[in-house]
Order: C-alpha cells, then structure tokens, then sequence
C-alpha cells in the first residue's frame, strides 16, 4: 500500500482520536534479560536462573522474593511510574488473561534470555525471543 492510499485512512484515525471515538490505553511490552524480568523465570520448572532468594525484592512491595533480579524495581518499573503506566505481569504467570494484557501490557522478560537460542542454554531454561514467538 503507497503513502497515497494510507493518508486518508491515518486522517481518519487520527480525527477519531481527537473527536473521542475511539480510546486506547497506553501499556508497556518488554523484552529483556534479567534486567527486565518480573518473574517469568520462577514459572520456568527446569531454570536455574530464579529469583526466589530473600535478598530479591527485599525493598520492594512486602520485602518478600517476587521474581525480580533486583531488590526492588526494575528500570520498566521505574520509566513506567514516571510515566504513570501500569506495571505489566509476567507472561507465564498462569492468572495472566487477555482483558489484563489489554488492560496492563505484559512483561517477557526473562532471566538468561537473550535472541539466540544458544544464550539461555546455559540456565537450562528456554526463553528467548523464539520461545516467546511460539516458533521453537
């Protein structure tokens, strides 16, 4: 499709959204690493790479163990307060349903994970970007 033929249709959506015709949340999907991850990693049975120490989340939330690699927030959480953006869940986690994923984004960060395939084999876990694209 050219520049000609989407103008009228970014026109059109653009005049809805200030008219008020339609409405859409802000939310935030993340990739990442253990810099990122919110959990992901303590649903993955056969990891090694958990966060479920005392010392992981100790200035965070109860000061109880909560699937961070940190011991509070992680840089999404910050840039997403500052933001004023609702803090997204873990992906594995199993009470995740579309209306929270429309409602809050979701998180795929994962601890060890990376794009190759071969960057977490040695957490014996499977979370890279082809896990998380259903593609392995």
């Amino acid at each position: 499709m050219g520049w000609a033929r989407k103008k009228p249709l970014a026109a059109a959506l653009a005049v809805a959204l200030l008219l008020g015709l339609c409405r859409g949340d802000v939310v935030q999907f993340i990739f990442g690493d253990s810099l990122s991850d919110v959990g992901n990693n303590n649903y993955l049975k056969k990891s090694l790479a958990r966060a479920a120490l005392p010392w992981y989340g100790i200035d965070f939330g109860r000061g109880m163990p909560n699937g961070r690699f940190c011991n509070g927030r992680t840089v999404a959480d910050i840039v997403g307060d500052k933001m004023g953006l609702p803090r997204p869940p873990a992906f594995l986690d199993p009470s995740l349903d579309a209306d929270t994923i429309f409602k809050n984004g979701v998180n795929y960060a994962s601890g060890g994970g990376g794009i190759l395939n071969e960057t977490s084999s040695l957490f014996v876990s499977q979370s890279t970007v082809c896990y998380y694209l259903g593609l392995v």
